[in-house]
């Protein structure tokens, strides 16, 4: 990046804010390239989006036998990557515990990525949205009660697969 300019640095003897400086600075740069985007970018576009759609619809089975309770599909709603599983059973009241053992299950399940070094924390693939799931349609879970086995959920999700397919056949 070249030298961000001195009055965007400072207005009226005040500094910005590093952030602000640099959404200037970005703003006046665009506008100077006339906001082109190259081809390669929106076939680039075009295909992540293509592969969401195709991976959602894929997920969208498990999804359903998975996210089975409010506080379950409330959960995956907030792992962005970086709330920390401590932040996430503050604000849900789910205990920290459980939403471990949930996270090992959405990651079973494919509907969510493992810490790694881009993400400190577990990631939702998808947006209930993309699964086709509403929070108000799911019923709550009893106080006290454990999450079932995740080999017990995606066994009984398999086997509920296997009598769909062979209804349509």
């Amino acid at each position: 990046m070249g030298k961000v300019p001195e009055d965007m640095l400072a207005r009226r003897g005040r500094f910005l804010p590093y952030h602000r400086c640099l959404t200037s600075f970005r703003r006046s740069r665009s506008s100077k390239r006339g906001n082109k985007v190259s081809e390669t970018d929106k076939i680039l576009h075009d295909i992540r989006t293509y592969l969401r759609i195709a991976a959602s619809a894929a997920a969208k089975s498990m999804a359903g036998a998975v996210l089975d309770t409010q506080e379950k599909a409330l959960v995956y709603s907030k792992m962005d990557g970086k709330t920390s599983q401590q932040k996430i059973s503050s604000s849900s009241g789910v205990p920290q515990k459980t939403i471990s053992n949930w996270a090992d299950e959405f990651v079973e399940a494919k509907l969510a990525m493992p810490p790694d070094e881009y993400y400190p924390s577990h990631r939702a693939l998808f947006s209930l949205a993309e699964l086709g799931i509403s929070l108000q349609a799911l019923r709550k879970r009893a106080k006290g009660t454990k999450s079932q086995p995740s080999s017990q959920t995606l066994g009984a999700s398999v086997v509920q697969e296997k009598k769909e397919v062979t209804r349509n056949t």
